[in-house]
């Protein structure tokens, strides 16, 4: 992990935040954004279930300003854990919500900047 902070951008679904951003090209989220939005609880075990591109830890920023270390999830990572780990049949409309609106959002701003 390197002194970098980031200001993620933050996303609404059932009255519940997902913070994500652009990490160079790459979509990442906040672990414990999505374990609310499954109603689960991610272990600290986590990062072992993914490959080691697929998880790691930043200084973000929350909902009150301050940062704090939390692990992130690439978009890949995302989708092994909707489909494999955590697989529920609802998963399918988090996944296109998230690939459909998060991701293309995230990824149409990355263009614009």
């Amino acid at each position: 992990m390197n002194n970098t902070c980031y200001i993620p951008r933050t996303y609404l679904r059932h009255h519940r935040q997902l913070r994500a951003l652009l990490i160079g090209h790459e979509a990442w989220f906040s672990a414990q954004d999505l374990s609310r939005l499954l109603s689960c609880h991610f272990s600290a075990r986590l990062p072992s279930m993914l490959d080691a591109d697929q998880s790691r830890r930043e200084q973000l920023r929350d909902a009150n300003g301050q940062f704090a270390e939390e692990l992130l999830l690439s978009e890949s990572g995302v989708y092994h854990l909707l489909s494999v780990q955590f697989y529920h049949p609802e998963n399918r409309n988090l996944r296109q919500w998230l690939t459909h609106e998060v991701v293309a959002d995230l990824r149409g701003m990355g263009q614009a900047a």
